[in-house]
């Protein structure tokens, strides 16, 4: 029976030792640097990547211009757009294979160029916030003296 129980001991001893030698669940299965791990990041589009480019160039406004039907931005609509684009538009990008302009600037697209694309194009303004402006100080004074 002595040599049964030292048997049972070691065994019970092997198979805690190997169990503690292994590596952490934590450290084993994750990888950062692996290609796995970076298939398994969500793949932004070429057109958010364009977008992105243009907020971290540091432009206020950022204005987008599609086809109404969807389709590939034809000769004909890329002149009208270079018509149409006042000398301030600090970047154009033609973006999504062709079917989306881009237009980045530090300076608002001025309303009757703005007017004309919307009338032709499907637009999307992904300009920053502005701020809202701060209370007339002078108005609140008066409404409280009334």
């Amino acid at each position: 029976m002595r040599i049964d129980l030292g048997i049972a001991v070691t065994a019970l001893a092997t198979v805690i030792f190997l169990a503690a030698c292994g590596p952490h669940p934590r450290f084993a299965n994750t990888n950062a640097n692996s290609p796995e791990a970076a298939n398994t990041r969500p793949q932004r589009t070429q057109i958010e990547r364009d977008i992105e480019s243009m907020r971290t160039a540091d432009f206020e406004f950022v204005y987008v211009f599609r086809r109404k039907d969807g389709g590939v931005l034809d000769e004909a609509d890329r002149r009208y757009l270079n018509e149409q684009k006042p000398p301030e538009i600090n970047r154009v990008k033609l973006s999504d294979e062709g079917r989306v302009v881009i237009f980045g600037s530090n300076f608002r697209l001025p309303e009757p160029q703005l007017k004309a694309l919307k009338e032709r194009f499907a637009f999307e303004d992904l300009s920053r916030p502005r701020p809202e402006p701060p209370p007339n100080a002078n108005a609140d004074a008066k409404k409280q003296a009334k």
